[in-house]
């Protein structure tokens, strides 16, 4: 149940990318308008930490039944906070940690680790993967060992040949 979420990269894309997003997929994407800030009954209620703000909590709602969701929030408008309580509703409907892997540009790395401590309870389980292969791979071998694990890293690990395959021997 992967959730896509959209960071800032405006240099790397035309202006208005989600609005062409939305015109090529067409039909097979629900396009929500920020103006509608109707939300959906939630059949997985959770506490939250931290309260989201009306846009988050539409966005949670409308992310939590489905597969696949985007979330192209401006910077700054809460897009980590957002998936993290997301994927809260999909643990508590699952009763369990679900195998779980974040990536992203690699400023952010950290700071997903960071706001797991300030938005869930699952804070001991996120694995931040840095640094050289080896030692990503070394790290996401014992990791995994422990049970199911949240795994944050940067686009540069779909690089690496033997963690690549580790990821995917893993089937998140």
């Amino acid at each position: 149940m992967p959730v896509w979420v959209w960071g800032e990269v405006q240099e790397m894309l035309p202006e208005n990318f989600a609005a062409s997003y939305f015109a090529k997929l067409g039909k097979r994407v629900e396009r929500s308008e920020a103006k509608s800030l109707e939300r959906p009954a939630s059949v997985v209620t959770i506490p939250y930490l931290v309260k989201p703000w009306d846009h988050q909590l539409v966005a949670i709602d409308r992310a939590t039944p489905r597969d696949h969701f985007g979330l192209f929030f401006e910077m700054g408008a809460g897009k980590t906070m957002t998936a993290i309580n997301i994927l809260r509703k999909w643990y508590v409907s699952e009763k369990r940690l679900l195998r779980t892997l974040v990536l992203g540009p690699p400023i952010v790395v950290q700071n997903w680790r960071r706001e797991f401590a300030m938005h869930s309870k699952v804070q001991d389980h996120v694995v931040c993967l840095e640094g050289a292969g080896k030692k990503r791979l070394e790290t996401f071998g014992k990791a995994i060992a422990l049970g199911p694990r949240v795994f944050v890293t940067n686009y540069e690990s779909l690089l690496m040949a033997q963690l690549f395959q580790a990821l995917i021997d893993w089937a998140p």
